[in-house]
């Protein structure tokens, strides 16, 4: 049975992990807001998943056992962490020894680096040694960019700019 926890939920990734883990896998949709959770938990029932467990939990301070998941996933999350060298330390610390993870951020576009926000982590080779964390990491990153248009509805974000 695998176990994955999805942070930052509403991306959909946990949702799609769930049908994929079947009836005998678990998915923990997690964030550290309770309304986006419950979302996410009534998305999942309304596609009639019943292997997804809501939880709000903090990224920074999961509140899970140590060695407690297969996978965590995180799109969109790791990025607003209040620190996400913790944050990765507590991903490590919850995943099973062989876990993976798989974690989106933005980029480019931000501030100067290491400028705290949404596009801090838009620098390959910082979140590659964030996440392999000096000899304690999670193995070796594969690290690449992903083109992934934002829209409003039916239309992309650079139509919408005033």
């Amino acid at each position: 049975m695998e176990v994955g926890l999805d942070q930052a939920p509403l991306a959909g990734v946990g949702i799609a992990a769930a049908g994929l883990v079947g009836p005998a896998g678990e998915v923990v949709l997690s964030d550290v807001a309770a309304e986006m959770t419950a979302i996410a938990a009534a998305r999942a029932a309304g596609l009639g998943l019943g292997n997804v467990r809501p939880e709000t939990l903090d990224l920074d301070d999961l509140d899970q056992p140590d060695q407690a998941d297969d996978v965590v996933l995180c799109r969109e999350g790791l990025m607003f962490a209040f620190d996400p060298a913790h944050a990765v330390a507590e991903i490590r610390r919850v995943l099973r020894p062989g876990g993976r993870v798989a974690v989106a951020v933005w980029g480019p576009a931000g501030p100067p680096p290491g400028i705290p926000g949404p596009f801090a982590l838009d620098d390959a080779d910082r979140l590659g040694r964030l996440l392999t964390g000096a000899g304690q990491g999670v193995g070796q990153p594969g690290l690449g960019a992903v083109e992934a248009p934002a829209t409003a509805g039916d239309q992309p974000f650079e139509h919408l700019r005033g």
